[in-house]
């Protein structure tokens, strides 16, 4: 059933020394969105201990049609944008009066135009959270190439699969559900499919930076992937404890088999046999380590996480608006 009652619209941005592409993306965002259906319209800014002096335009400020406020909350130091992420949705959950929250990023690969419809997408189910999965990308092929070994990676050692990043859409009454996630910290695609809250996806394609290069390096980018996989730290580890346990097994069973239709200690037989029995002892050390480490994440069940929706004060220096 569609929901036509017009609603109040926060949308959420982390940004680190981008704030030319920020203005543009403003921009973009007042001329592309339909008000329609939206009471109130405003841009909280997550300045994540930005190195250079932040600007927003004040004449592009006064122009604005659509956008009524903007808000920036001066981190006191640099989080990444995950952090930041988890900081803005825990202050939105505690202070905002908005019924929906759009998270997107300022360089503008993540297109204004799919504003309207994730909002569009919302008003038929106003509770879901609605993500933004990528039917096309624009990368390079190696990117490309790196990302669907993730979703892979992802999917064998979680058992669950994803294929969309950052941008999304988050009702209000979904926000401190999200927020009292300690794995909000980590990664935000991730932490959505491990909190089990409605999902629906519209597809869109990514868009093209709108200034600069970005200053994601290629081991920013795995430690990226490797961050959403240990938001279910859990079951991947059981799942590499079986990996490693049958493999021991199987291992052990061929050096058997082996010692039983050859002379192990005769000739090149030899150098097969010992090899053998290296990846075993390998396989076994590897199950061991695994093992402990299921204990050590067991035992810190039992210590209490860290909650975006109780700290996060703590990392806000001080508030902007215009």
């Amino acid at each position: 059933m569609e929901d036509l009652q017009q609603k109040a619209l926060t949308i959420l941005i982390p940004v680190y020394n981008d704030w030319e592409s920020l203005n543009l993306l403003i921009g973009q965002i007042d001329q592309t969105l339909d008000r329609s259906n939206l009471s109130s319209v405003s841009i909280l800014v997550i300045n994540d201990g930005s190195s250079l002096e932040h600007q927003i335009h004040q004449q592009q400020v006064s122009q604005l049609q659509k956008i009524d406020t903007i808000k920036i909350l001066h981190l006191s130091c640099n989080m990444g944008s995950q952090r930041s992420i988890a900081i803005g949705i825990a202050y939105l959950a505690n202070y905002a009066q908005s019924d929906l929250v759009v998270v997107m990023d300022s360089d503008g690969e993540d297109k204004p135009e799919y504003i309207s419809e994730l909002l569009s997408k919302n008003r038929m189910v106003p509770e879901n959270i609605i993500v933004a999965e990528r039917s096309k990308r624009s990368e390079t092929l190696l990117f490309r190439f790196m990302y669907r070994i993730y979703k892979y990676l992802f999917l064998y050692l979680t058992g669950q699969r994803i294929s969309f990043g950052n941008f999304c859409l988050i009702p209000a009454v979904q926000l401190t559900r999200l927020a009292s996630r300690s794995e909000l910290w980590i990664n935000l695609p991730a932490t959505i499919i491990r909190s089990r809250l409605p999902i629906d996806k519209i597809p869109t394609n990514r868009g093209e930076r709108l200034l600069g290069k970005s200053s994601m390096n290629f081991s920013g980018l795995i430690l990226h992937g490797l961050s959403a996989i240990s938001v279910y730290s859990d079951s991947t580890l059981v799942r590499i404890l079986l990996i490693f346990s049958c493999s021991s097994v199987c291992i052990l069973s061929l050096t058997f088999l082996f010692g039983a239709l050859f002379n192990p200690f005769s000739g090149s037989a030899l150098i097969y046999f010992v090899i053998l029995l290296l990846l075993f002892f390998i396989s076994v050390q590897s199950t061991i380590i695994t093992l402990l480490l299921i204990f050590q994440l067991i035992s810190n069940w039992a210590q209490s996480p860290i909650i975006p929706n109780n700290s996060y004060s703590d990392y806000i220096w001080f508030e902007e608006e215009f």
